[in-house]
C-alpha cells in the first residue's frame, strides 16, 4: 500500500456487547488495481454495536468515508467525494450494507450491498443527471467536452482478493 495510516477510536465492551462509540482513521493516499484515492477517511455516523450472542447475534452502525479526488490509471478523475451508508447483520465477517455516494456534482448514488467476510458485492443506482457532471471522469487526452444529454445507470460490482474489482451493469 505505501501509505502512512492512523486510527482513533473509543469504546466498550460489556458482557457480550462490543460498543465502538467513536472511530476516525485514514491514509494518506490508498491504490487499489488502476485507481489512488487521496486522503481516505473513515468516521463513525452512528456506534457501531456488536451483540456477540449465540442465538441472537447482531451489528449495527453508519460511517462515512470522505476522500480526496480518485485518480485512475487511464487519466479520470473522480472529485473529492463521501460515502455515507449504514451496516447491519451478525457480525463483522457478515453484514449488509446500503447508503449513497456523492462526488461534486456526481450523485447521490445509491449504494447496497453485502459482505461475507472474503466478498464484497453490491449494486449502484446512478439518478438520471446530466452528462455534464461525468466530465472529469473522461481522460483529459480523449479530448473530449461533454455539453448535453442526460445519463442514469445501474451497476452491480464485486470485489475480493486475487480476484479485484469487478463491475458490470447497463444505463442509458
Amino acid at each position: 500500500m505505501r501509505a502512512r495510516w492512523d486510527i482513533a477510536g473509543q469504546g466498550e465492551w460489556r458482557d457480550n456487547t462490543i460498543r465502538l462509540t467513536s472511530l476516525s482513521t485514514g491514509f494518506d493516499q490508498l491504490q487499489y488495481g488502476a485507481m489512488t484515492v487521496t486522503s481516505p477517511r473513515l468516521a463513525l455516523d452512528k456506534p457501531i454495536v456488536w451483540v456477540r450472542d449465540a442465538a441472537t447475534p447482531s451489528l449495527q452502525g453508519a460511517l462515512s468515508l470522505e476522500a480526496g479526488k480518485t485518480v485512475f490509471t487511464s487519466g479520470s478523475v473522480l472529485p473529492p467525494s463521501t460515502v455515507n451508508f449504514s451496516i447491519e447483520g451478525r457480525e463483522p465477517t457478515l453484514f449488509q450494507f446500503k447508503g449513497d455516494l456523492r462526488a461534486g456534482a456526481i450523485g447521490p448514488v445509491r449504494l447496497n450491498g453485502r459482505w461475507d467476510g472474503e466478498r464484497l458485492r453490491g449494486q449502484a443506482w446512478w439518478p438520471k443527471q446530466s452528462l455534464i457532471v461525468f466530465q472529469p471522469l473522461l481522460p483529459p487526452d480523449w479530448k473530449m467536452t461533454l455539453r448535453e444529454g442526460s445519463l442514469y445507470a445501474q451497476v452491480a460490482f464485486s470485489a475480493a482478493q486475487g480476484q479485484g474489482f469487478e463491475a458490470g451493469g447497463h444505463g442509458c
